[in-house]
């Protein structure tokens, strides 16, 4: 974005907040509320057409997102291809068919069997991505053994004092019945990274080391690059002899094969 897309930009920011000022909030509350149903109305009408189906129907909204999802695939793909990528129209054509043919005559029961891995992968993000945030928190925030394994013994008795007093008592809408084996999966993870913590945290630093030693080895590369050069140089000069020269070389070439390591 250059200066002056900049500039307009704020222009438009500041004469849109001018236009707001000089209506009441509650008006502007109810005209945002009426252009919000009215393209809503609009999007409804166009997918109901595409679709062939109303928008009270099961599995309209379903339809929706799968039918987006398999446009913007076969669109991608097409892009890539000589044939489709020299003509925009052409992809969003045959992009845009491929995706009705796909989805407007798919079967119900077809319908909630995909669903099922969506919500898999929604549902298992959603449990394991606290977890490891605070995972991560542990380990390149708290310093010493003891430090971390009394993060993760707070981080249990929390855990189990969560599902003690709303899980245990139904206020999470049954889960504490329903999928309990979850609450058991995450105690056992936590006892795991209590029990462990030494051994996980070796890991983080043989990472960070790993890291260290290939930037050296990267370093070393390059200075035998730059010094295989300079012998080729040399050697054209008649600095160094040819049996100097062919020695010094076996050598540098085999410092870069191996990645830098020691000879």
């Amino acid at each position: 974005m250059n200066k002056k897309e900049i500039v307009f930009v704020i222009l438009g920011v500041l004469i849109i907040a001018g236009l707001i000022g000089v209506v009441s909030a509650a008006d502007a509350a109810a005209d945002f509320e009426k252009i919000f149903e009215e393209f809503r109305g609009v999007i409804q009408v166009f997918f109901e057409k595409i679709l062939g189906m109303s928008s009270d129907s099961n599995m309209f909204f379903q339809r929706c997102l799968i039918l987006l999802v398999v446009y913007g695939i076969v669109y991608t793909v097409l892009n890539r291809m000589e044939l489709f990528a020299s003509s925009p129209f052409l992809s969003f054509f045959v992009s845009f068919a491929i995706a009705i043919l796909g989805v407007r005559w798919l079967d119900e029961g077809l319908i909630q069997n995909i669903l099922l891995p969506y919500a898999a992968l929604g549902g298992s993000i959603a449990i394991f991505l606290p977890f490891l945030i605070y995972f991560m928190f542990v380990h390149t925030s708290v310093r010493g053994v003891f430090g971390r394994r009394s993060a993760w013994i707070l981080f249990g008795l929390i855990f189990v004092a969560i599902y003690i007093t709303r899980g245990a008592s139904g206020e999470m809408g049954g889960l504490a019945s329903s999928y309990s084996y979850l609450y058991i999966f995450g105690f056992f993870a936590v006892i795991a990274c209590f029990a462990f913590d030494p051994l996980i945290h070796q890991y983080f630093e043989l990472g960070k080391t790993g890291k260290m030693i290939s930037n050296f080895h990267k370093k070393e590369m390059r200075e035998a690059l730059v010094e295989l050069r300079r012998l080729n140089q040399h050697r054209r000069n008649g600095i160094i002899s040819e049996a100097d020269f062919r020695t010094e070389r076996r050598r540098l070439e085999h410092l870069i094969k191996t990645g830098g390591g020691q000879i």
